[in-house]
């Protein structure tokens, strides 16, 4: 399996398992995708996650069998970055409750709240809500 962008990749599986109810989905196994993952299951966005082989399976979340997730948008691409800074985050309206920020940090993948917290910025990798 030869794909250049993981991300775009994983964010796309992710999106077609909750929109055809699948319990979960099968994503090809990278560092930034497993902490992708991670940083999805902190903020409640999937169930939980587990390493098979060469995957990363991700159990998805339903709310009264409604997606927890209902889109995923990928910000920053390959041929465009889009970085922010801590300040420029806590004025975003995405911190009120209308989706979280994915950011890649010099202290790793957190979510929008987690990179506020420590006062970081980053790039931004994706929007959930």
């Amino acid at each position: 399996m030869s794909n250049i962008d993981l991300l775009s990749d994983s964010l796309t599986r992710i999106r077609n398992g909750y929109m055809s109810n699948r319990k979960s989905v099968k994503l090809v196994k990278s560092k930034l995708v497993y902490d992708l993952v991670g940083a999805l299951y902190r903020c409640g966005y999937v169930q939980s996650y587990e390493v098979v082989d060469q995957f990363v399976v991700v159990f998805l979340r339903y709310i009264f069998q409604k997606p927890a997730v209902r889109n995923i948008i990928r910000v920053s691409k390959l041929s465009c970055r889009v970085h922010v800074s801590c300040r420029d985050l806590k004025s975003n309206p995405s911190s009120t409750g209308l989706g979280t920020l994915v950011i890649s940090t010099s202290y790793g993948i957190l979510s929008e709240m987690e990179a506020i917290r420590l006062g970081v910025g980053g790039e931004v990798l994706c929007k959930v809500f």
